[in-house]
């Protein structure tokens, strides 16, 4: 009688196999919970403006290039853009630029990201360059 177990590990999961005489008598997979990229904070090149949707998408390392909207971003003088900002006045192709996740990728599009990064801690919230002071609607 011939029996053995056999180990793969990928990204993700591991999976594990008990085979005897050739044939599969067992067998178990192990899903590892991937880590989530919302609110990661990462270094950015653009790669292209779509002045159409008035949009960039972001090169962050990821499979897909990130999705950036002009109201996410911030004008050259660190302000923030603002709902009627043009994505050509606030960024051009190949510019570094430090970008925070805001939404994980799903099916066939990248991750959202905003150049107004924030610093959740226990008891309050630090956005910098936001003027004045906010209490959450939640305490």
């Amino acid at each position: 009688m011939d029996k053995r177990i056999l180990l793969e590990a990928t990204p993700g999961q591991q999976r594990l196999a008990v085979i005897e005489d050739r044939t599969l008598v067992e067998m178990y997979v192990y899903r590892t919970p991937s880590a989530s990229r919302v609110g990661r904070i990462v270094l950015g090149r653009v790669q292209n403006l779509v002045p159409g949707i008035n949009a960039a998408f972001v090169d962050i390392g990821d499979e897909r290039n990130a999705y950036l909207s002009a109201q996410d971003c911030l004008k050259p003088n660190g302000k923030p853009a603002g709902a009627e900002a043009k994505i050509d006045a606030c960024l051009r192709p190949g510019q570094e630029i430090l970008v925070q996740v805001i939404k994980e990728p799903g099916g066939m599009k990248g991750c959202r990201i905003s150049m107004r990064p924030t610093l959740p801690g226990r008891m309050c919230v630090l956005k910098p360059g936001d003027p004045g002071v906010a209490i959450s609607r939640k305490i």
